[in-house]
């Protein structure tokens, strides 16, 4: 029974680390893509990325989710967010991203709420002393 059980642990693992490692979608300007894996298993590889961000700096990634933006009234700027796990006020997962162009808001960026594919370079900032994740040189698609 015990190694029945100590196998099937081992069989869980190998299968948990073959998906996460094999987030290959046939697209090879993507490292990583969070938008084919489950919400389980999104969510694990965001903590993942989040955990262990300099082996992610610089590259790819790719997710799916719901938009959400946010203006700084006091200077009037815009901040972009795509939610992959969402939750309430205090637990949804996700990441900022910049654009860039000239894009304006509202014109082209979707309502709050929209289901969004998000592709960039997962960047490094800083923001009041705090360090913090985001996507950068994003591309943002609206999804139906």
């Amino acid at each position: 029974m015990k190694k029945s059980i100590i196998l099937l642990c081992a069989l869980i693992f190998f299968c948990i680390f073959t998906i996460s490692c094999s987030n290959d979608t046939g697209d090879s300007d993507v490292d990583v893509d969070l938008s084919v894996l489950s919400t389980t298993m999104a969510q694990a590889e965001y903590e993942n990325i989040v955990l262990n961000y300099d082996k992610y700096i610089g590259k790819t990634v790719r997710t799916s989710g719901t938009y959400f933006t946010i203006t700084d009234d006091s200077t009037g700027s815009h901040y972009h967010y795509i939610i992959i796990i969402p939750g309430d006020d205090c637990c949804q997962l996700g990441f900022e991203f910049k654009r860039d162009g000239n894009y304006i808001v509202p014109d082209d960026y979707p309502e709050n709420s929209a289901a969004i594919e998000v592709t960039g370079i997962l960047n490094k900032g800083e923001d009041r002393g705090f360090p913090y994740l985001y996507l950068a040189s994003a591309e943002m698609t609206k999804l139906s």
